[in-house]
C-alpha cells in the first residue's frame, strides 16, 4: 500500500483487519514536526452517533480545532 503525504506531513497505511479480505483499511497522517495545525471535521447529524465521532467532536472543541495527527479507517460503515 502506498500513502502520499503533502509537504510538512508524514503518512503511513496498513491492513488492520477491519475490511474483509485483509485489504488496506487504516492510515495515519501527522504533521512532520508534531505541532498541531488547523483541523476540521464533518460529522453525522444522526442522534445515534458512534463513540469515535463523539470523541473526535470533543477533541476538536477542546483544542480549538487543532490536531497534530489524524487516524483514518475504512471498511466498517
Amino acid at each position: 500500500m502506498s500513502v502520499t503525504a503533502a509537504g510538512g506531513f508524514v503518512a503511513a497505511g496498513r491492513a488492520a483487519g477491519i475490511k474483509a479480505g485483509g485489504g488496506p483499511d487504516l492510515a495515519l497522517v501527522a504533521t512532520a514536526d508534531r505541532r498541531p495545525v488547523p483541523a476540521a471535521g464533518v460529522f453525522t447529524t444522526n442522534r445515534a452517533t458512534a463513540a469515535p465521532v463523539l470523541v473526535t467532536r470533543d477533541h476538536l472543541a477542546a483544542t480549538a480545532g487543532r490536531a497534530a495527527a489524524v487516524v483514518l479507517n475504512s471498511g466498517n460503515a
